[in-house]
């Protein structure tokens, strides 16, 4: 799902170097976990915002190794960042397709090193 995808500024800036600002959530439900993931290009001031988030189905035997009695789950490192991988690579092909035909075009999400982003297991409340 995209939930935010905006331009703004309504000239593409001329400089080549910029910033990238990356934020990350996850959330669990019933044999599923979302990343949720937001992403603002800068250069001397915001240019482009885009976050979107991926739902992942767990099989059944997973879910039970991770599940913490009826309302906790704990997500292993490895399992979060190839997740969250998969999540980078599905903005990447959103941005391209929302800006194909725009100046805008030229900006691309570099290779991101989820790894960095996520340093451990993760517990979280299975919600409803």
């Amino acid at each position: 799902h995209v939930y935010q995808f905006a331009f703004l500024t309504e000239t593409m800036p001329e400089s080549d170097s910029g910033d990238l600002e990356c934020s990350i959530g996850f959330h669990a439900s019933d044999r599923k976990v979302s990343v949720s993931m937001k992403f603002v290009f800068l250069t001397d001031k915001p240019v482009m915002m885009i976050e979107a988030t991926c739902q992942f189905a767990v099989e059944d035997d997973s879910w039970g190794t991770m599940r913490r009695g009826n309302d906790k789950v704990i997500l292993p490192q490895g399992f979060l960042s190839h997740i969250a991988m998969h999540t980078v690579g599905t903005i990447r092909g959103i941005l391209h397709c929302k800006t194909e035909g725009t100046p805008f075009n030229a900006l691309i999400l570099p290779p991101i090193n989820v790894s960095e982003m996520v340093t451990g297991d993760l517990e979280l409340p299975i919600s409803e």
